[in-house]
């Protein structure tokens, strides 16, 4: 029911005489007239002043937290002329004498004229939360335009702290895959059922359904994938479209660990190469000797990313000079454990064995280098996962039948254009035999040249090993590209016909959850008939 005024009000005496005072006022308003326009223009100047202010705490709160920069110090002071370090978030604001608003409000502190300031910590923190919040909505705004989203890895923190960041999605306005950092959530127990929980609550938290879930991308732990009671298993329990890809990079680190545990001469090797690094770390006058000598410094093992090795192997394999660094310790050093340390390490780099060794790693390493950091570029897509996959396994396959014999001669070519009086040939060793027992029908027969022992017992069961785990870890992605491939090949638009409706129906199928399903088979092999013909315009 609308509320009805009667005509004959508005046009007594009274209502006139007070509109036109109203209409009086707000002239006297607008135009600064009025008896209170100094408290009018005080209110409006501290508005400007504090607005002012707020405006610079959040740049510089912005820039500390985008520069990952401490805030606080152990001890904060206001005072200009204070020469200790008071904390980023302080010392910022005291190169007041470039902006008027600071120095004005810096001068208004240090003489006691603010009852509150506003630049304690409580604010400060208040302002970040407020910020994080802004932030976050913003991700989650996008991926619910985007509809569909996929969990993330996990890591674990200085404090030792198992932590999951999420969300990985496309871009509903350019089109482009984006990774954003919503928080951490933070595991108590590692049991895949808990993190099951934890991650569909935090989704449920910020709004985003587990169904709308179309991929998992975690480390290769037995809690997350594990088949029965791994986290994969489980969210694949609820959602079968949640397809599940382990961390590319983590399985290559995997692969290498795998193939430097496959005999006792892989695992000796990256030992000694790291007992050069730690010979000449113990003091600064030995790494004084490697400064002045090598122009790549000597690197440390890791060991949690295997690939980032080539740069340990390559400090020695481009740099053998670095026997001079050697001898020059030894021949300045009174120490007998210096003087053994020295001799062990000449040693073993005199060595054939270790030469060819060396030889073979930084093949291997310079390889999955090289894709590790492809697999981790953002132009990087199934497709070209997948032909640098293949390359590799082709090249694996070629490297394990010449490889060696490759290595050897490349080792005996090294040996001569060297300086050093190195051993250009396998030495040969007494070989064992083992006693057989009586009745014992077969005869084991040792491998009695030491050349072989070596191609099989190192070289083979390296490569090996590798084979089998390029096929077993990558087994997913394979499978994956057999399912969506056919959408990331242009090239294969030119040849397609019309029984390749089939891919776009087994595509339907495998994104179909009862009666819904995320594409239309046919509708998707219409848009692709219009990719080829466009495709063969450009042509």
């Amino acid at each position: 029911m609308s509320l009805q005024y009667p005509t004959q009000s508005f046009q007594s005496q009274g209502h006139m005489e007070c509109m036109i005072k109203w209409m009086e006022f707000y002239k006297g308003i607008k135009h600064g007239k009025t008896i209170d326009k100094d408290n009018e223009r005080l209110i409006k100047e501290s508005q400007k002043y504090w607005y002012n202010l707020f405006e610079r705490m959040i740049d510089i709160i912005n820039y500390l937290a985008s520069h990952n920069l401490s805030f606080r110090a152990h001890r904060e002071s206001f005072k200009l002329n204070d020469s200790r370090h008071s904390g980023n978030f302080i010392d910022l604001f005291k190169l007041s004498k470039y902006d008027l608003t600071l120095r004005e409000h810096m001068q208004c502190i240090n003489e006691n004229q603010l009852a509150q300031h506003y630049l304690s910590h409580d604010i400060q923190n208040e302002l970040i939360a407020l910020m994080s919040k802004s932030v976050i909505e913003e991700i989650i705004h996008r991926v619910k335009q985007a509809k569909y989203h996929a969990l993330l890895d996990c890591t674990r923190d200085v404090s030792r702290v198992e932590q999951m960041s999420i969300i990985r999605f496309c871009n509903f306005s350019t089109g482009a895959i984006e990774e954003h950092f919503v928080g951490f959530i933070a595991f108590a127990e590692t049991m895949g059922e808990y993190i099951t929980n934890s991650i569909l609550q935090e989704l449920e938290r910020n709004g985003l359904g587990i169904q709308n879930c179309r991929g998992q991308g975690y480390d290769n732990g037995a809690n997350r994938v594990g088949i029965n009671k791994g986290v994969r298993t489980r969210i694949l329990n609820i959602n079968p479209r949640a397809f599940f890809t382990p961390c590319a990079c983590h399985s290559w680190n995997l692969l290498l660990i795998d193939a430097a545990n496959s005999s006792a001469t892989a695992k000796t090797f990256f030992g000694f190469i790291n007992k050069i690094y730690v010979l000449f770390l113990k003091s600064s006058k030995r790494w004084d000797i490697v400064k002045t000598k090598l122009k790549l410094t000597l690197k440390p093992l890791s060991e949690t990313r295997w690939e980032s090795r080539i740069g340990t192997v390559k400090a020695v394999f481009l740099q053998f000079d670095v026997i001079e660094c050697v001898n020059e310790l030894k021949n300045k050093s009174d120490d007998s454990e210096t003087l053994s340390d020295c001799d062990a390490v000449l040693n073993e780099m005199f060595n054939f064995e270790f030469i060819v060794a060396i030889h073979v790693w930084y093949e291997v390493l310079l390889r999955v280098n090289n894709i590790s950091k492809l697999w981790q570029s953002v132009q990087v897509n199934l497709k070209v996962a997948i032909d640098t996959l293949r390359s590799f396994c082709s090249w694996i396959q070629e490297f394990r039948n010449t490889g060696f014999d490759n290595s050897v001669a490349q080792a005996q070519l090294f040996v001569q254009k060297s300086t050093f009086e190195i051993e250009s040939q396998f030495k040969e060793k007494r070989t064992a035999r083992k006693k057989r027992m009586f009745g014992y029908e077969h005869i084991d027969e040792p491998i009695q040249s030491f050349e072989m022992q070596y191609r099989v017992n190192f070289f083979k069961t390296m490569i090996d090993a590798i084979i089998v785990d390029t096929e077993c870890r990558f087994k997913a992605l394979n499978e994956y590209f057999e399912q969506f491939g056919f959408i990331y090949d242009i090239s294969y638009l030119n040849s397609i016909s019309k029984e390749d409706i089939l891919k776009c129906n087994d595509l339907g199928t495998i994104l179909r959850e009862g009666e819904n399903s995320d594409i239309q088979p046919f509708e998707l092999y219409e848009e692709l008939q219009i990719l080829k013909t466009n495709s063969l315009d450009y042509q």
